[in-house]
């Protein structure tokens, strides 16, 4: 009985950190979107079409965009 008492808590607490971090990776402290949220493709950049779904980087985008490619790398977006 202990034991299992033992594993739901730390099963429970799992499930909580993964909620945690999940959470704090959606929106930066900036608010707008981390990058791994806004990169929608994965492709390691955010393109203009995919800053354009949240305003709050939409509105950045072409500070953000150092080298005027049209595009947002992980660099650039720190």
């Amino acid at each position: 009985m202990r034991y299992r008492t033992l594993t739901l808590s730390l099963g429970a607490l799992v499930l909580v950190s993964g909620c945690s971090a999940f959470w704090n990776d959606e929106v930066g402290h900036t608010g707008t979107p981390s990058f791994m949220v806004a990169d929608q493709n994965m492709d390691g950049y955010v393109s203009r079409s995919e800053a354009a779904s949240r305003a709050s980087l939409s509105a950045i985008f072409d500070d953000l965009d150092a080298d005027g490619d049209g595009r947002i790398s992980r660099e650039e977006y720190r």
